[in-house]
């Protein structure tokens, strides 16, 4: 199964934000810190996005829409779908791919393995379009987070 669009991201754009964080080995021989351990590194995703679509709100709300069946003796779709906000939402792992453009230069991040680990607010204003802020967390793949590609001449001398 490819993957699917989420739609269109608002003017902020998409933050890719790679982190790590150490711990400094100290040496009576030196002031400052001869080495630097690598204690955890995370890598994430943050967009705004603003098609109000099964993909994006399954995403945002953690929850899967439903149906509503009538009572009837034979059960009918009613048209009308619901979608249960859990108390303990159920964030399911996902991969994924963020293309960006400059000029002739394409990139592509592959996040193999990430979930969701914030959502922002969602404001209800009349005069603009829904917004679903994610922040999506790259998880351990075989001890990658993902990678970048680019045909961009990279290493041209």
């Amino acid at each position: 199964m490819g993957h699917k669009g989420l739609g269109y991201v608002d003017e902020g754009g998409v933050t890719l934000t790679p982190a790590i964080e150490t711990q400094p080995v100290n040496a009576w021989q030196s002031a400052t810190p001869v080495l630097y351990n690598v204690t955890s590194a995370t890598f994430s995703v943050k967009a705004t996005l603003q098609e109000t679509n099964l993909i994006t709100t399954e995403l945002f709300w953690g929850a899967e829409w439903v149906e509503i069946m009538s009572t009837d003796p034979i059960p009918v779709g009613t048209g009308v779908f619901r979608l249960d906000l859990s108390s303990t939402p159920d964030i399911k792992e996902l991969s994924l791919v963020v293309d960006w453009n400059q000029g002739a230069i394409r990139n592509r991040l592959v996040v193999p393995r990430a979930m969701i680990s914030d959502r922002g607010a969602i404001q209800l204003v009349r005069t603009e379009n829904k917004k679903y802020e994610l922040t999506i967390e790259a998880l351990d793949t075989s001890g990658k987070l993902g990678y970048v590609l680019t045909n961009d001449d990279i290493k041209a001398p």
